[in-house]
């Protein structure tokens, strides 16, 4: 395996001004022990911003304008993992920020993943995807531009402290990316349902890539974006 970077954020504590959220209690403890397990095992994590820190513009694409700098933070890091609050309108994720830099919601219009160097991402936050119909997939097409695996949770998630370090222990040994988010992030009795979404040039290597990728997959880089597979407790492609 190659060496992969790594860089985490999360948001806990919220203020009561234009930004205000429900103060969550784990989001800045189960990206602190995912990036602690990947360094205790020799990866080096270039960032970990936590509240205030962890800002819009940080997953904002340069293409985009007012101050996007994802090239230097979500994107320059093979493997980034953001624990926050999501909502999701069935055609783009919104993620909330404690600090507004340069606003308050961040927005996946505005996201393209993988134009440096990403190629898995957590998001640790409800309503990655509020279903699993084929729109609902299909829109994180707008925000793939080479990365591999996108990874998040269907509709609502509970804010505990588990599967952060399961999951980074389980991908550090050998498991597959998606397979073991899908695995480790579930829980029947907090109605938390994970789900990974793959991206290939075509089904062949989409579907692949969903059910084969691991860590050791880090130097095969996509030629172009043209199918997407996801799994939660079942596959599906479009």
């Amino acid at each position: 395996m190659g060496v992969i970077t790594v860089g985490v954020e999360g948001v806990n504590d919220f203020h009561n001004d234009a930004c205000a959220e429900p103060n969550r209690t784990y989001n800045i403890y189960r990206p602190a022990v995912f990036a602690q397990t990947m360094q205790n095992y020799g990866l080096p994590v270039l960032f970990q911003w936590f509240d205030d820190n962890a800002w819009e513009t940080d997953f904002r694409d340069p293409s985009f304008g007012n101050g996007g700098d994802s090239h230097n933070w979500s994107d320059n890091v093979n493997f980034y993992y953001y624990a926050d609050h999501g909502g999701n309108n069935n055609t783009n994720m919104s993620i909330a920020f404690s600090f507004s830099h340069n606003q308050c919601q961040g927005n996946s219009s505005t996201w393209r993943f993988g134009s440096t160097n990403l190629k898995w991402l957590v998001f640790d936050c409800c309503n990655f995807v509020s279903g699993t119909n084929n729109n609902q997939l299909a829109s994180w097409f707008q925000s793939a531009n080479g990365v591999h695996i996108l990874m998040g949770f269907i509709g609502e998630s509970v804010d505990t402290d588990g599967y952060a370090a399961d999951f980074a222990s389980d991908i550090l040994n050998g498991s597959t990316v998606a397979g073991a988010w899908v695995n480790d992030a579930y829980s029947w009795w907090d109605n938390d349902f994970p789900i990974a979404i793959a991206f290939g040039a075509d089904g062949n290597e989409s579907q692949s890539r969903l059910n084969n990728e691991t860590l050791e997959y880090l130097f095969f880089d996509q030629i172009s974006v043209g199918s997407l597979s996801a799994k939660w407790q079942v596959n599906w492609e479009i």
